[in-house]
């Protein structure tokens, strides 16, 4: 009964005023025989007359017996979070079984939107309003495993410190660009050697590669994707991060 409340309540917001902006993500257990099962949801809108704090405009989460999803804001678990700015969303999960799961993302009036998997260093975008992702779950690995981010918070060059200078600009150059064979040059200076992970991702394409960086040592990463604009995310085991444009001929 609880979760049939959270529903319509998460369903009704984003139905009852059509000029509010806002995301609605459900969460569904899949059968082996790939029926969906919807087990919970939450629930994002957007309008400046709100706070980006927690306030009584919020609905807090109450938890259910079986699978939770939730916004998880300053250690506060939220049903439907009610805030003015586009900003990055983390997304909790707890409760889970041991089986396959799946988000069903839908947006009204809200753009550049993307998924981050955390655990698998994947971003898939929402596009035309809908997403669904399909995942296995465990007990521990999905509770901060995902989040929501909107394209303007990608484009932040991280500071980093190196064992040159703290505080440093991570500089990527990505050569040939536009691409026009199937790999494109990656150059990266003032970050730490180790293992980083690339994800290469368009509206309908996407491209994971792992190597192990070395300053000042280019490395010749594999595409193989269609012409068309692409979003090149590198990160590591640190939570350095940086992103760039790629365009493919």
């Amino acid at each position: 009964m609880k979760i049939t409340i959270t529903l319509l309540l998460i369903c009704n917001c984003l139905s009852a005023e059509s000029q509010l902006q806002g995301i609605s993500v459900n969460l569904y257990d899949k059968s082996p025989t790939g029926e969906r099962i919807l087990m919970d949801g939450t629930g994002i809108l957007f309008n400046t007359m709100w706070s980006d704090s927690i306030d009584l405009d919020d609905a807090k989460k109450i938890t259910n017996p079986l699978e939770n999803i939730a916004v998880l804001r300053n250690n506060t678990i939220l049903a439907i979070e009610k805030r003015a700015t586009h900003d990055t969303i983390p997304i909790t999960l707890w409760r889970m079984n041991h089986t396959i799961h799946e988000f069903e993302i839908v947006t009204r009036s809200v753009n550049n939107l993307f998924l981050e998997d955390m655990e698998l260093h994947i971003m898939i975008p929402v596009v035309n309003d809908t997403l669904r992702y399909s995942f296995a779950s465990g007990v521990a690995d999905t509770i901060n495993r995902f989040r929501l981010l909107f394209h303007h918070t990608l484009f932040i060059n991280t500071p980093v410190t190196t064992s040159a200078t703290n505080n440093q600009q991570i500089k990527l150059e990505l050569f040939p660009n536009p691409a026009t064979g199937d790999y494109v040059n990656l150059l990266m200076q003032a970050a730490d050697a180790g293992k980083y992970h690339i994800s290469i991702f368009g509206y309908h394409q996407q491209f994971t590669y792992q190597f192990t960086h070395l300053n000042n040592v280019a490395e010749r990463i594999p595409t193989n994707l269609p012409p068309g604009n692409y979003f090149v995310l590198i990160d590591n085991k640190k939570g350095k991060r940086i992103v760039k444009q790629l365009m493919i001929r």
